[in-house]
C-alpha cells in the first residue's frame, strides 16, 4: 500500500474512489473493499439522518460529510480493507484446501474400487490361497512333531555318534 497522500477534503464519492485506488496500486481489489467501506459508512450516515429528520439528506449536506471527513477515514478504510482481504484468504485456504483434499481422497479410492472390476473372484483366489498354506504349514509341524516325538534323543544321538567315532579310530589303528 503506497499510503495515502497529503492532507485534502474530499468532496463527493469519486474523490474518495481516486484517493483509495491510488493508496492501494496495483492491487486494485484492495482499493475497491476500501471504497466499499468507506461508502459505507457515509450510507449508515444517511440511514441514521432519515431517521432522526424524516428525509434523506440533501445534496449540499452529502458534500458536507464528505468534507468532514478526516484524511484518517480513508487510511482505516484501507487498513480494515487490508484485514477483512487477509481474513478472506485464510478462510478460503481452509476451506477450499479441505474440500480439494476430500475430492482427491473421494477420487482416489472411487478410481481404485473401479479398478479392481470384479472382488469376487479375487477375494475366492485370496481365501483359497490362505486355505493352502494353512495345510502345507499343517503339514509341516506334524512332520516336525513326528520326527521329533519319535525320533532319537538327544542322547541316543550322542551315543550312536560317538560310537562310530571309536569304531572308525579302532579300524583305523588297525589298518596301518
Amino acid at each position: 500500500m503506497r499510503g495515502v497522500t497529503e492532507m485534502r477534503k474530499y468532496l463527493d464519492a469519486d474523490d474518495v474512489y481516486q484517493e483509495t485506488s491510488a493508496a492501494a496500486a496495483p492491487n486494485w481489489l484492495l482499493g475497491l473493499l476500501a471504497f466499499a467501506l468507506f461508502e459505507e459508512q457515509r450510507l449508515e450516515w444517511m440511514r441514521h439522518r432519515r431517521e432522526i429528520a424524516n428525509a434523506a439528506p440533501s445534496s449540499e449536506e452529502i458534500q458536507a460529510w464528505y468534507e468532514s471527513q478526516p484524511q484518517g477515514a480513508v487510511a482505516r478504510a484501507l487498513v480494515s480493507a487490508e484485514m477483512l482481504l487477509g481474513g478472506y484468504g485464510t478462510h478460503s485456504a481452509e476451506v477450499f484446501g479441505e474440500d480439494h483434499r476430500r475430492q482427491i481422497a473421494d477420487g482416489v479410492v472411487v478410481a481404485e474400487i473401479r479398478r479392481l472390476g470384479r472382488w469376487g473372484p479375487q477375494l475366492g483366489l485370496n481365501v483359497m490361497g490362505g486355505l493352502i498354506g494353512s495345510m502345507v504349514f499343517t503339514a509341516l509341524l506334524v512332520l516336525l512333531g513326528t520326527f521329533l516325538l519319535n525320533g532319537p534323543s538327544a542322547e541316543d544321538f550322542a551315543r550312536q555318534f560317538t560310537h562310530s567315532v571309536e569304531k572308525g579310530h579302532v579300524q583305523h589303528r588297525n589298518n596301518p
